[in-house]
């Protein structure tokens, strides 16, 4: 059986050897072997399709929604200290902007 070294066999399907090395460590080329520090590739192996994610999330879409948490617990705290007409300190209410601010309304999601 005739074999490759890394370089070549990345050269030959158009990916980095990173990316080759990373195949042969997790045992996704069938019939590589490690030697010494050289990973020796079948000159017949067949390229690893890319691995999808496993689920949908992004790393942007879960910070978002820890964001959108957030604001959610702070709202619901923020409400407990508004100062309305019927509170005990009557006549000291949030002005419009910091309601805004607590309703979420000069959000950006």
């Amino acid at each position: 059986m005739e074999y490759k070294n890394v370089v070549e066999i990345a050269q030959l399907w158009g990916i980095s050897e990173r990316t080759v090395c990373n195949y042969c460590a997790e045992g996704r080329i069938d019939g590589a072997k490690l030697i010494g520090k050289t990973w020796n590739i079948p000159a017949d192996a067949i390229r690893p399709s890319r691995r999808k994610l496993k689920n949908s999330d992004t790393l942007l879409h879960i910070l978002r929604e820890q964001k959108k948490a957030i604001f959610t617990t702070i709202k619901t705290i923020m409400n407990g200290y508004t100062f309305g007409i019927n509170s005990r300190y009557g006549g000291y209410g949030l002005t419009t902007p910091q309601t805004d601010d607590v309703n979420g309304v000069n959000f950006i999601y």
